[in-house]
């Protein structure tokens, strides 16, 4: 009794929705002028937001702001001087330093750095004050200037005196003397990073190349934050220009190739174009920030309006080519897809919103913009690209061949071997999904460049010479004003400094100690032996008055010191490093600060290198929460749209399997997951729904509607949908694949691993699927 309530309370459902999809059909080929204006309309409205899109190049758009990691690196900022720079790299052609031409020209350079826009403090061999005793007298002065008359044993004096400075070496100059840096400090404004980077950069640029002009030989290369935050946005913008333009150019060939239909070209570009205008617009008028990851959203929007109009295009020719008007073709193609697109559609656009559980704004930013794009394309694919069939002439004779062959020799193969196939692609997927805990959650910072970029060069150049981007820094309390005198809180600092550079990946650590050290040996005619902490604070007080004092403006301790001499900072800067690797220093740090440093004294490290490993390792967490999330929220909506708890259970398999299988297969060949692919799970699992969501929807027609048995009813599923299923995932794979052409890491990972999963998920919903409804429903 209860079954046969049921299946009546299922039909009459089924007549319900099939009476309001013939409704809605009959209203969008009889009101197609009024439509077309609503759509134009529509669209004019929201792409005036695009007015307002503003491009970020500042790192702190990736982080909330009440990340703990954020504040501390805020907070260290605020008590000494910005960590914004951009560092000239020079080697001289004659591999030495220390020559009078070569040092005239590091000054020279050095005073023009000064001269740049919001230049805040410049920092070179030449202008370091070096300071030491003459009897009782301590001078301080720049280590050169232009009107020292150098002989070779003064070279080699400076050479010496330059080579022995812990504050130099390897942070300005190598220790082979044949490398060196002039570093400069900016303090931006605030006010519009997506114009101040860029500015700043360019100006650093426009001196970087008049200099090499003047002194061609020495080699010139750029590095530091600013450098690398304008290198992001270059090169997504780059992406923009060329990278849509390609995946246009493909989807034009690829669809007028497979329909062979130049309405059909017409028709998809329209809805690509006015779908892209409308997501950007919306986002404009939501006040989202253009970022890294948001760039792509455009090129992802594109790749999946192409599924929806597929699909409508197929079911319009396929009615088309039986004899059927134009009209009732296009009346008939909508009535058979307007469910599974609808569905489809929200499913994707479900998947993209999981993203929104990500700790870095700018990825829920992608997703809520590629969300809107998504259910934008649903919504021009059945109405606007009718219309435009309707409106435009076309042939009877040139509707597309849909070369059902192919679809009828995979459904006849997976019919003759369901056991087979089950069992060996079970097997498979067991395997690979075994290698998924290879997979380590690990970003190397320089690498999101490609190495055919000058700044990727310039970055590992760095490293191999000096120090590179990459860095923590923290900021040491000692708990009262003026406590940075005391020497039990000096001693304390020295140890935490010898520690640190005791661990491997750390090249240089920059802090007070050097200083302090170095002056109490200058208070003591320059003996080696009073190169150690003072022993009372009085005379460190004594020594840190006299030497701030005697510093020139731009040069002050304001970079070490706080101006309540409080605290003091300590810069370890580290060399080529992996996000888990930087972890676990920073957390080996903590624990050695708990067990061996008084509790006031103890903090937190911050730069932009740890937040970024930081958020890497809490998003891959959170995201996982998320997919979770989505999945529920897909698996109920299609055993609610499906009717069938059995059924919506099944589609759970091929729409995690490919996922997982892709996984493991990056576990595989590449093991290492950087923030970029954090996210990818969540973006595809919305994707690979559409294939089992098409090839549900059609075999439980078959079922239900004409009472087909199984073996039948998966025969009209691969007639009916094989064919786009198959065209789509080309497009698809094709559209996603050109995201790999780029030179940004993160967009070449997310384009790969997209591609694998719908490749996968395919080979799953070909003959996996199948196979699983042949042996059920048997």
């Amino acid at each position: 009794m209860k079954s046969t309530t049921l299946n009546q309370g299922v039909k009459l459902y089924q007549i319900f929705v099939g009476n309001m999809v013939v409704k809605i059909a009959d209203f969008i080929t009889h009101h197609r002028y009024s439509l077309l204006f609503f759509c134009m309309l529509l669209v004019i409205l929201a792409g005036l937001g695009m007015r307002e899109l503003k491009i970020s190049a500042n790192y702190e758009v990736y982080f909330d702001s009440n990340n703990v990691y954020l504040k501390a690196l805020e907070k260290i900022e605020e008590t000494y001087t910005q960590s914004d720079n951009v560092g000239f790299i020079l080697t001289p052609k004659n591999q030495t330093v220390f020559s009078k031409e070569i040092l005239t020209a590091i000054d020279e350079l050095t005073e023009l750095a000064w001269q740049l826009d919001y230049a805040k403090r410049v920092d070179s061999i030449t202008n370091f004050q070096h300071s030491y005793a003459i009897g009782d007298e301590i001078i301080i002065d720049s280590l050169f200037n232009q009107s020292m008359s150098l002989t070779l044993e003064e070279l080699a004096k400076l050479k010496e005196i330059a080579l022995n400075e812990p504050l130099l070496v390897p942070r300005l100059i190598n220790r082979g003397a044949s490398v060196t840096a002039v570093n400069v400090i900016f303090q931006l404004p605030g006010i519009d990073d997506s114009q101040e980077t860029p500015f700043i950069v360019s100006n650093a640029k426009k001196l970087q190349h008049a200099f090499a002009k003047k002194y061609p030989n020495i080699d010139v290369r750029l590095v530091g934050v600013l450098v690398s935050n304008n290198a992001f946005t270059s090169v997504v913008k780059n992406d923009l220009m060329t990278l849509i333009p390609l995946s246009l150019l493909v989807i034009i060939i690829g669809i007028g190739f497979f329909t062979r239909s130049v309405i059909g070209v017409v028709g998809t570009v329209f809805v690509i174009a006015l779908s892209i205008i409308t997501a950007m617009g919306i986002a404009g008028w939501l006040g989202v920030k253009v970022t890294s990851p948001v760039m792509v959203s455009p090129s992802m929007i594109m790749t999946l309006s192409v599924a929806d109009c597929l699909h409508l295009l197929f079911g319009f020719f396929y009615h088309f080519r039986l004899g059927q008007t134009k009209f009732n073709a296009i009346k008939s193609s909508i009535q058979l897809n307007f469910k599974p697109v609808v569905l489809t559609s929200l499913t994707t656009a479900i998947g993209f919103l999981s993203l929104n559980f990500s700790d870095s704004p700018p990825f829920r930013d992608l997703g809520n913009v590629v969300a809107v794009g998504v259910l934008a394309a649903m919504f021009f694919s059945l109405v606007l690209l009718p219309v435009i069939i309707l409106i435009l002439p076309i042939k009877q004779t040139s509707a597309i061949n849909l070369h059902p062959i192919i679809s009828q020799k995979i459904s006849q193969f997976v019919i003759q071997y369901d056991k087979y196939l089950f069992i060996g692609i079970l097997a498979v997927s067991a395997i690979l999904c075994a290698f998924i805990s290879r997979n380590e959650l690990n970003d190397v910072f320089q690498e999101y460049f490609s190495q055919r970029l000058d700044v990727r060069k310039d970055i590992e150049y760095s490293n191999q010479h000096l120090v590179g981007i990459n860095q923590i820094t923290y900021s040491i309390p000692s708990g009262k004003p003026e406590g940075v005198s005391d020497p039990d809180y000096l001693y304390n600092l020295s140890k935490l400094v010898t520690w640190f550079q005791s661990q491997p990946k750390v090249v240089h650590v920059s802090s007070y100690i050097d200083v302090i050290k170095k002056l109490n040996k200058n208070m003591h005619e320059d003996d080696q032996n009073y190169y150690r902490i003072p022993d009372n604070k009085a005379l460190a007080m004594q020594y840190l008055f006299l030497y701030s004092s005697s510093l020139p403006l731009g040069l002050e301790l304001n970079n070490m010191i706080s101006f309540d001499e409080s605290a003091t900072r300590v810069v370890i800067e580290l060399g080529k490093i992996s996000s888990q690797e930087t972890l676990e220093l920073e957390g080996k740090a903590t624990q050695w600060m708990q067990e061996n440093l008084p509790k006031e004294m103890q903090a937190t490290g911050s730069s932009t290198h740890v937040l970024f490993a930081h958020i890497g390792q809490m998003n891959i967490k959170n995201m996982l929460e998320g997919v979770m999330i989505a999945l529920l929220l897909i698996s109920a909506i299609l055993i609610f749209a499906l009717k069938s708890f059995k059924y919506g259970m099944i589609s759970l398999i091929p729409n995690i399997l490919p996922v997982a299988m892709a996984f493991g297969i990056w576990g595989l060949v590449i093991g290492q997951i950087g923030l970029s692919l954090s996210v990818v799970a969540g973006i595809t699992i919305g994707i690979v729904v559409d294939y089992s969501v098409h090839f549900l929807t059609k075999y439980l027609k078959a079922k239900r509607e004409d009472q087909l048995n199984t073996v039948d009813a998966v025969n009209y599923a691969f007639n009916t949908v094989g064919y786009a299923i198959l065209i789509t995932t080309i497009v698809l794979v094709i559209g996603f694949m050109v995201l790999a052409l780029s030179p940004f890491k993160p967009n070449f990972d997310m384009g790969i691993m997209t591609a694998i999963t719908i490749c996968l998920a395919l080979i799953v919903d070909f003959l996996f699927l199948p196979a699983i409804l042949l042996l059920w429903d048997k």
